[in-house]
């Protein structure tokens, strides 16, 4: 598919020319334009814009406006699901272990999934944390567009911290409305199996001085065929060669 379709399914703002760093995130978003996005994957890849008044209702009790949600299908239920399964490792492994501890002390009664981003030279400092119930965005910056600390050995991950301070505060106000007691839930259309990762064959295929096989989480619709060498033009394409 066109990956400009998926931008207009979650109503992100594209540039009028398009360049192949858009992946990168070089194109601005506001804050509720990226917490919007990354709710889709928590909702089983379906997109509801985010708002902020549900109803009007007159003096005489007539409702005078309601808030009809829009929902655009934009990822399959697996590519979502696998998607959060991957962004839940950000907290141990990933780019989030500064607040490992935290994730630790909520395990088994949250599901959260996250995501960070820096911009060049430290200009943007991005957040996202979700789960199947709430999604939780935080952005810090300047308006001015400068960086906030002059280098890596200046970095103090304030906007990681924060997103967590912010989280404990909404959990200990509100526990069920945060999602307490939900969980993401694997489809049908996703299975575990042994394969090769490297070159997306089945276990029976993999030969030892290609890959080695591990145990995953792979989509029904997965393409895993044989493999004679790392040249393989369906290796080099994924790797963007």
């Amino acid at each position: 598919e066109n990956p400009e379709e998926y931008f207009e399914r979650m109503n992100l703002p594209l540039p009028d020319e398009m360049n192949p760093a858009l992946p990168l995130g070089t194109n601005n978003l506001t804050v509720q334009e990226n917490v919007d996005a990354f709710s889709s994957f928590a909702q089983d890849g379906s997109f509801t814009e985010g708002y902020m008044i549900e109803s009007i209702t007159s003096p005489d009790g007539e409702v005078v406006f309601e808030h009809e949600p829009v929902v655009n299908e934009v990822f399959k239920d697996s590519t979502a699901f696998l998607m959060s399964d991957m962004l839940q490792e950000s907290f141990r492994t990933g780019s989030a272990y500064h607040i490992s501890d935290f994730y630790d002390s909520i395990d088994g009664e949250y599901d959260f999934a996250a995501k960070t981003g820096t911009s060049n030279s430290f200009v943007d400092s991005w957040f996202m944390g979700y789960n199947p119930e709430v999604s939780l965005g935080l952005w810090m910056g300047y308006d001015a567009n400068i960086p906030q600390v002059s280098g890596y050995e200046g970095e103090e991950y304030l906007h990681i911290y924060n997103w967590r301070n912010l989280t404990q505060e909404l959990l200990a106000l509100a526990p069920d409305q945060m999602g307490r007691g939900a969980s993401f839930q694997q489809p049908d259309s996703v299975r575990e199996m042994e394969y090769c990762a490297l070159t997306m064959e089945t276990e029976s295929d993999c030969e030892d001085n290609l890959d080695e096989p591990v145990e995953g989480l792979v989509a029904e619709d997965t393409r895993l065929s044989d493999k004679s060498s790392l040249n393989d033009p369906a290796i080099q394409s994924r790797m963007g060669t």
